[in-house]
């Protein structure tokens, strides 16, 4: 065993044999205390960014396209398994809604729902664009993303920009149990860096009109007391990690 000083500081190392291993730990040894003695590390530069085209296979349409009426509900339910003291029955299914992500009721019984229609196609999975992955990674403001987008998808980055996540109001109005109307409460989520519609939650009945995020639209629903999307927290999220809007209603 020996010893160096590095930076003031006595440092031990093994002197092993055959040689070129002994090179090998003094050498670890001092570049391990370089980087504990705050030696000067040169910043990583990216490359430029790379050309790229999106997928022509994925369609984009600026009208969600829902999914026809098929008897896939009825079919599961009969699969499931329950204590004979309950009942199941299908209370909605397509073409009521269209790919649901997440969906909640409010304290009237109305069922609300978001729905992605951009997933995959206008929020692009990293697998299929693994030459920008980097580029992704090192964005530190939404800026950053856009001009990504710009630049690496061109004349195509507007098509990033037509669909349009949902939120769905479904809700059963003659209080037969099985719900009859369906129609969009908000939307308008479709600029080329909103994400997914990744949640939806009913809460707090208040009073007053309708307020909606800066990236979505949305129409009252009588004769229910007009609903609020509360846009306070989910405003970055739109853009950064995928619409969570929060749904109020009187």
């Amino acid at each position: 065993m020996a010893a160096k000083t590095y930076c003031g500081v006595e440092t031990l190392y093994l002197r092993l044999k055959p040689l070129p291993l002994s090179l090998c730990t003094q050498c670890w040894t001092a570049a391990t205390t370089l980087l504990l003695c705050g030696a000067p590390i040169a910043p990583a530069v990216l490359p430029p960014y790379p050309q790229l085209d999106l997928d022509p296979g994925e369609q984009r349409l600026s009208e969600p396209v829902m999914t026809p009426a098929s008897p896939a509900g009825e079919r599961a339910i009969s699969g499931f398994s329950t204590n004979q003291d309950f009942e199941i029955k299908l209370w909605a299914a397509e073409p009521m809604l269209s790919n649901p992500v997440s969906f909640d009721f409010d304290e009237q019984g109305r069922f609300f729902v978001s729905e992605t229609h951009r997933y995959r196609s206008s929020v692009l999975d990293i697998r299929g664009y693994m030459d920008i992955l980097e580029f992704e990674l090192a964005s530190q403001s939404i800026e950053d993303r856009a001009e990504l987008i710009d630049i690496v998808f061109g004349e195509q980055a507007e098509q990033l920009a037509l669909e349009t996540e949902v939120v769905r109001l479904v809700q059963n109005t003659d209080g037969d149990g099985v719900a009859d109307d369906s129609r969009v409460f908000a939307d308008g989520f479709n600029t080329k860096l909103d994400g997914i519609a990744s949640g939806v939650l009913a809460r707090r009945a208040r009073s007053g009109s309708p307020t909606f995020p800066a990236s979505g639209s949305s129409t009252p629903i009588p004769p229910a007391p007009p609903p609020r999307i509360d846009t306070t927290s989910c405003a970055a999220s739109v853009s950064v990690l995928g619409l969570s809007a929060t749904i109020c209603t009187d």
